[in-house]
């Protein structure tokens, strides 16, 4: 496996460090310690999607990064509206699904930015890990579900970016949800984590994937 012991890797095993320690953090303050099973099911679904990529179970990573953008448009939600992290927590089930479905997050995400849902960027990312996800006539580019031949250098490139990017994502939506609360406002002196392996994991992932996706 050419990207054993390389950047890459490191990268990640960096982003996962760092979540296993903003879970923590999450758990020691009273205002975040209800939500900190968030930024473990996130790290969780890294994990998968890291070991999926590497034994060539490329569907799975799609599954996986798909929640990883719902547990990012719930927190980015929190940030903009903090009284709604109790709210999801206490109501029904009927109407946490009616106030807090990905579409209903992203709706209200969209008009903050005085735009349309289907005119934001990720409108096309989400809809395409949906598009994966369920039974449709559309297939998957990189394999369908089952093993799936990664000799081309593409194909894991592809899914590493995914796997980057989604992180990336991730971290600044937890910064920024971790600025709003009053025992992390020093954070508003940084301009985010300073992680440094995973950052350089982003920027060659971003590299090769634009090298084979002109």
């Amino acid at each position: 496996m050419h990207y054993c012991g390389g950047a890459t890797l490191k990268g990640c095993d960096e982003l996962l460090n760092h979540l296993t320690a903003v879970e923590l953090t999450f758990r020691a303050d009273s205002q975040l310690k209800d939500i900190a099973f968030l930024i473990a099911r996130a790290r969780g679904d890294f994990e998968t999607a890291l070991e999926t990529t590497l034994a060539g179970l490329h569907a799975v990573v799609f599954d996986s990064m798909r929640d990883v953008m719902e547990i990012e448009f719930l927190l980015r939600d929190f940030v903009d509206n903090p009284g709604h992290m109790n709210e999801w927590l206490t109501v029904s089930d009927r109407k946490r699904r009616e106030k807090f479905d990905p579409a209903m997050l992203r709706k209200r995400f969209a008009e903050r930015q005085g735009s349309k849902p289907e005119d934001m960027i990720e409108a096309k990312d989400y809809k395409a890990h949906s598009q994966y996800l369920h039974v449709t006539p559309y297939s998957n580019p990189f394999g369908s579900p089952g093993f799936v031949d990664d000799s081309h250098p593409g194909i894991l490139g592809a899914y590493f970016w995914e796997l980057l990017e989604h992180g990336r994502r991730l971290i600044f939506v937890i910064f920024r949800l971790q600025n709003n609360i009053e025992t992390f406002q020093a954070l508003s002196e940084q301009n985010g984590p300073n992680l440094p392996l995973f950052h350089d994991a982003w920027e060659r992932s971003r590299i090769r994937y634009a090298m084979w996706n002109p």
